[in-house]
C-alpha cells in the first residue's frame, strides 16, 4: 500500500507495503526540509545572537578549508 499525501489529502495505492510508503513518505519530508524548519523555529533567537551564531559558522567552515588546504 503506497500513501500519498499532498496538501491534507491522502491517497493510497495497493501494489506497495506499508513501510515502503513511510520510507517514501519520510524521505519527502526530509528532502523539503520541513523538520529542519521545525527546529530552527522551534524557540526565538535575537537577530545579534543569529548573526554572531552565522559569523562563528563562517569562521569555523573557513578554518576548515585552510587546514585541508595546508595553511
Amino acid at each position: 500500500m503506497k500513501v500519498y499525501v499532498r496538501r491534507g489529502e491522502t491517497r493510497e495505492e495497493k501494489e506497495k507495503n506499508l513501510e515502503e510508503a513511510m520510507l517514501m513518505f519520510k524521505r519527502k519530508v526530509n528532502r523539503s526540509g520541513i523538520l529542519l524548519e521545525c527546529r530552527k523555529r522551534e524557540y526565538y533567537v535575537k537577530p545579534g545572537i543569529k548573526r554572531r551564531l552565522k559569523h562563528e559558522n563562517a569562521m569555523k567552515e573557513l578554518r576548515k578549508i585552510m587546514k585541508k588546504r595546508g595553511y
